[in-house]
C-alpha cells in the first residue's frame, strides 16, 4: 500500500475529520481563541474548502496511509518562497494523527514528499512552522532544512512568529 495517496473529491469527508482532528490535537493549544482557531481550521478543512483546494491549480493532497489513513498533506508546486525570489515545492500541510506521532511515519512522508519533489523537478522545498512548534523545528532540522526566513502570522487577537524553512532538492 502507498504511503502518500492522492486524495481526489471522493476523500472530502475523510480528509476534513482526519485533517481538523490532527490539526486540533496538536495546534488548538496556541490559539487564545477558540473561535478563531475554529474559524481557521473551517477555512482550510471544511468540505467546500476542500473541494476548492482539490480543484485549483497547483496544490495536491493527499491521504497518508498505513493500515488505515492516519494524516493528510497538502503540496504546491512552483510556489515562491517568502523573503526570495526562489520558488519550488511548498510542504503547506502534513498532519498526523495522534496516535501516530512518534513512529517514524513522519520520516518516511518526508522522505517520499522530498522524492515527490524531485520527480517533479522542483529545485527546493520549503515550509513555514510555528515559532512555537520545537517539535516540528527540530524534525526538519534534522532532515537539513535550514531557516532562511521569518514572518508573522496575524489573527485578529493574536500574532506568531512563523520560521521559513528550505531545504534544496537538487
Amino acid at each position: 500500500m502507498e504511503l502518500l495517496y492522492r486524495a481526489s473529491e471522493s476523500e472530502i469527508a475523510l480528509l476534513s475529520q482526519i485533517g481538523e482532528t490532527s490539526y486540533r490535537h496538536h495546534f488548538a493549544a496556541l490559539w487564545h481563541n477558540p473561535k478563531e482557531c475554529d474559524d481557521f481550521i473551517d477555512s482550510v478543512f471544511s468540505p467546500a474548502s476542500l473541494r476548492r483546494s482539490l480543484h485549483g491549480s497547483g496544490s495536491q493532497w493527499y491521504l497518508l496511509m498505513q493500515d488505515s489513513p492516519c494524516g493528510v498533506v497538502q503540496i504546491g508546486t512552483d510556489q515562491r518562497r517568502p523573503g526570495s525570489e526562489l520558488s519550488g515545492l511548498c510542504l503547506h500541510k502534513f498532519y498526523l494523527l495522534p496516535d501516530i506521532t512518534g513512529q517514524g511515519v513522519g520520516q518516511r512522508v518526508f522522505n517520499e514528499i522530498c522524492a515527490k519533489g524531485r520527480e517533479l523537478r522542483q529545485p527546493l522545498l520549503w515550509l513555514e512552522v510555528l515559532e512555537q512548534n520545537s517539535a516540528a523545528r527540530r524534525f526538519y532540522t534534522r532532515q537539513g532544512m535550514m531557516q532562511t526566513h521569518e514572518v508573522l502570522f496575524r489573527s485578529p487577537t493574536q500574532q506568531s512568529r512563523v520560521q521559513i524553512l528550505s531545504l534544496d532538492l537538487s
